[in-house]
């Protein structure tokens, strides 16, 4: 049976409050302002001790604001619990701390006696900007669903201060440390992101990064399946012998399925490790009946592959499967293990820290000294809509990396948004030919070269070479 959320009892000394707050907080308010309007005012109505309110700056460290409501000075908190919400993002609600499974063994909860402790997370679209944290030492039981429900009310107050706060200025690389440890940065392997949705399927994947379950990737181009496919790799513990990548679009169709699937082929090769098939609709059928049957281990295949099978697609595979254009059996059996990567239009909160980590990459790969993004250049990339995904927010770092002058920030100028044609009006093919042009033109035509700067092979490099009739 499921468990019904207790209904909502209006109270109306915090429906009192909350409309007084409404009244009183002002737009132009700073942050500190509006947080201390919040606390003594809103939270004091609820049977909380001491309150917090911790949130991040536009440099992405953590900062914090303490309260003790009852007039000491003891404004020592949980931060165990906090970190927990960051990394959960949801409320979390414990009735007697010293008594919990889960929280009694931590050294804050028996040094300062906690009892019961609410925390609920501060996120707008996506981004996660902060927490919202009360505890009491003397109530055991001290706060219900409905104090969770009217702190979240409380914390909506907040969200456009921490907006505004967390894009105040540039983005300083050497200030604080930008990538230091931090608890919003979610990470699986090759994969960053500090969105809820990179969170969710971060911890997915870690969940099945050991399951013998083929793994289906999908997502827009360039929002990162090869990366993700190859960090599922690095992670699990099974199939470890070999990463092993098929280019189909590099492959002729007419050969392919005897290419991966015959007694010499490709999967014979990789026997006992991981094989990555990109873009797995432009398999052939027969060649799709072939990895159908490996999937499936069956007896008729005449030969015995002891493989991982993960593969990924840009496509719509399922509108294929319904045009027969792509086998449903095969269908089924792949997305057993479906993980599929938003674009990152829907989760812009991880441009910040992607910018940034590529642009230390960028920097030590061509040994250039930059200190980080101009505020307007920080300001295009939140309101550019990324039709080139990940792929594209990178290859605009690593142009601006050439384009920017030693020791100054990457500007919007840099990054090609002020331009008199935007990219966006392009398609992505065009895109990605302007751009080979010009590394090829940066690095004097020398095709090893240009091939490590695009972070591809020669093989692959010579095969977009002769699509775009660049040779």
């Amino acid at each position: 049976m499921v468990k019904k959320e207790p209904p909502l009892i209006p109270d109306g000394a915090r429906l009192e409050a909350l409309f007084k707050l409404v009244y009183m907080l002002n737009p132009n308010m700073e942050l500190d302002v509006a947080i201390d309007l919040v606390v003594k005012k809103g939270v004091t109505v609820i049977p909380a001790e001491r309150c917090a309110v911790v949130f991040f700056d536009d440099r992405g460290k953590l900062q914090e604001k303490k309260y003790n409501l009852k007039g000491g000075k003891n404004v020592d908190i949980c931060h165990s619990i906090i970190l927990k919400t960051i990394k959960r993002r949801k409320p979390i609600l414990v009735m007697n701390a010293l008594e919990d499974k889960e929280f009694k063994k931590h050294d804050s909860v028996r040094r300062l006696g906690l009892k019961s402790i609410l925390t609920v997370p501060i996120e707008l679209e996506g981004e996660f900007l902060g927490v919202v944290y009360v505890d009491n030492r003397a109530l055991a039981g001290g706060f219900s669903t409905t104090d969770s429900y009217y702190l979240t009310a409380l914390s909506n107050l907040l969200l456009p201060y921490l907006k505004r706060a967390r894009r105040g200025g540039a983005l300083d690389l050497g200030k604080n440390g930008f990538l230091d440890a931090n608890p919003t940065d979610c990470r699986f392997g090759r994969m960053i992101g500090r969105s809820k949705i990179m969170a969710e399927l971060f911890r997915f994947a870690e969940s099945v990064k050991d399951s013998r379950c083929p793994i289906l990737i999908t997502g827009e181009e360039g929002t990162g399946k090869s990366t993700f496919a190859r960090s599922i790799y690095d992670a699990s513990g099974i199939y470890k012998k070999g990463f092993f990548v098929v280019e189909t679009e590099e492959l002729e169709r007419d050969t392919m399925d005897s290419y991966l699937f015959g007694e010499q082929g490709y999967l014979r090769k990789a026997d006992g490790g991981t094989v990555y098939i990109k873009e797995v609709t432009l398999l052939p059928l027969d060649a799709q009946r072939s990895l159908l049957k490996v999937i499936e281990k069956d007896p008729d295949q005449p030969v015995d592959f002891d493989v991982r099978i993960i593969a990924s697609t840009s496509k719509d595979i399922w509108k294929e499967a319904s045009e027969r254009k792509f086998k449903k059996a095969l269908l089924s059996r792949l997305s057993v293990v479906h993980i599929h990567i938003p674009p990152l239009r829907d989760r812009k909160g991880d441009i910040p820290l992607l910018a940034a980590h590529f642009l230390i990459s960028f920097c030590e790969k061509h040994g250039k000294n930059l200190k980080g993004f101009t505020e307007g250049a920080m300001e295009k990339m939140r309101l550019y809509t990324w039709p080139g995904n990940v792929r594209e927010l990178e290859e605009r770092v690593e142009r601006a990396c050439f384009k920017a002058s030693p020791g100054s920030y990457v500007t919007s100028h840099d990054l090609g948004f002020d331009a008199p044609v935007v990219d966006h009006f392009k398609t992505l093919e065009e895109f990605e030919r302007e751009y080979i042009s010009s590394i090829l033109q940066s690095v004097g035509h020398n095709k090893s070269l240009a091939a490590d700067v695009l972070g591809i092979s020669r093989r692959t490099l010579y095969y977009k070479l002769r699509k775009y009739g660049l040779t």
